[in-house]
């Protein structure tokens, strides 16, 4: 039972969209297929989402309280996970490695979107949602 739940974790969806992540002291960056730089983490409803997770200086947990997605992300090593963006919304991301004196603050948001309003967002025609 705990090998098939451990599949399910691993087991990123075909269709998923990617975004590449990166912890630094003391902020996250998020990288889309286009190019797209944000610090906010911006995904449309109803897709599934692979998060490819690195570091630029030390280790930080990547974590979303509301989704229960916790997964550390590595200097010089690629780590991911993947979730199912269903309700649209604003929810926390946060580090839960100790990385220094501003880790408290190491804190993003997770935006679940429309599917119209992530497309103007990711292609720069809404600037901000």
């Amino acid at each position: 039972m705990g090998w098939q739940s451990f599949l399910g974790l691993r087991g990123v969806p075909k269709d998923a969209l990617e975004v590449s992540v990166t912890g630094m002291q003391f902020a996250w960056s998020f990288k889309y297929p286009n190019g797209k730089v944000s610090d906010t983490l911006v995904v449309p409803q109803g897709r599934p989402v692979k998060l490819t997770l690195t570091s630029l200086d030390m280790i930080h947990g990547f974590y979303v309280p509301s989704f229960r997605i916790k997964m550390d992300a590595l200097p010089k090593m690629k780590t991911y996970t993947w979730f199912y963006a269903g309700k649209p919304g604003t929810y926390n991301v946060m580090c839960t490695q100790y990385c220094g004196a501003g880790h408290a603050e190491m804190r993003a948001e997770l935006r679940i979107v429309q599917g119209n309003e992530y497309l103007d967002w990711v292609s720069g025609k809404q600037a901000k949602l």
